[in-house]
């Protein structure tokens, strides 16, 4: 009976996500040309590196010349990528097809920075399952991944402290890194999605059984400084999603929502993203 719950819960999943491609009969360019387009995205002024952790290798981008030391980095954290082909068929590759996170990552004139992939993006990792980037893209194993990487960061670039910014599950990804710890400087999220629960129950579908929810962890992250930027027009994560992890804080927390009523999920975040660096820098 169990693979059978677990047959019908999957397929439940793959509904959750409004904007899932239909790319079951298109030819998809390997990883190596999605990477290609990543670094063309982001220039030569930066310069890709692999990040070991327990259990996963995570690719990320620097700059050439990335001075940290006694400063606040700025980490970009990626999306959830090409998790699915279709709403029925998980993808065998999650590495994006758009770089939007490394558009936004490039935009950002501070000279310490970092982007970081998800796992299994961009690289082949033998520890790599289907089940890594999709039922299981938050759990635990994946956010000790991101605090281990953060904690090797600040070994290497002696750093102050960060400043983490996701995009839509990235956003998911800082949110649960930033839980517990003690120098993150602010969160940052663009179409977050910061409760995983209220989501499926808005999609009609099957819990992330083995993934975390930041909701969950409003008690270690009350006291930290957050933004998030909704998507007026975004139907796989709307405003009614932010609302739900809001409701898990006290009404003095230091949270803000600011909304752009004709941004989407995936539309519009870069000329959004231009303007609101101005406010941390």
């Amino acid at each position: 009976m169990q693979p059978f719950l677990a047959a019908v819960g999957l397929l439940l999943l793959l509904t959750a996500c409004g904007n899932t491609p239909n790319l079951r009969n298109e030819t998809l360019p390997d990883q190596e040309t999605r990477k290609t387009k990543l670094l063309s995205a982001v220039g030569s002024s930066s310069q890709p590196f692999i990040l070991q952790t327990s259990p996963f290798r995570l690719f990320g981008l620097r700059p050439r010349s990335l001075a940290c030391e006694g400063r606040t980095m700025h980490l970009y954290i990626e999306g959830d990528g090409l998790s699915w082909k279709t709403r029925h068929t998980p993808s065998e590759d999650p590495t994006p097809l758009d770089p939007l996170v490394g558009r936004l990552y490039r935009m950002d004139p501070s000279t310490c920075k970092i982007y970081l992939a998800r796992p299994c993006m961009y690289l082949h990792d033998p520890v790599c399952r289907q089940y890594d980037w999709t039922a299981g893209r938050y759990s635990g194993r994946v956010i000790g991944s991101y605090r281990q990487a953060l904690n090797r960061l600040k070994a290497r670039y002696h750093n102050r402290d960060f400043i983490l910014i996701g995009h839509s599950g990235g956003g998911t990804i800082a949110a649960l890194t930033a839980a517990g710890r003690h120098d993150i400087r602010h969160l940052v999220t663009l179409a977050g999605n910061l409760d995983t629960d209220a989501w499926t129950v808005l999609h009609g579908t099957a819990p992330l059984r083995g993934s975390l929810n930041p909701a969950d962890e409003a008690a270690t992250l009350r006291t930290l400084p957050q933004t998030h930027l909704v998507g007026g027009a975004d139907t796989n994560v709307p405003e009614t999603v932010y609302e739900s992890y809001r409701k898990h804080f006290p009404e003095n927390a230091p949270i803000r929502e600011i909304t752009y009523s004709s941004n989407t999920h995936t539309h519009g975040w870069e000329s959004t993203w231009r303007n609101y660096l101005k406010q941390i820098h």
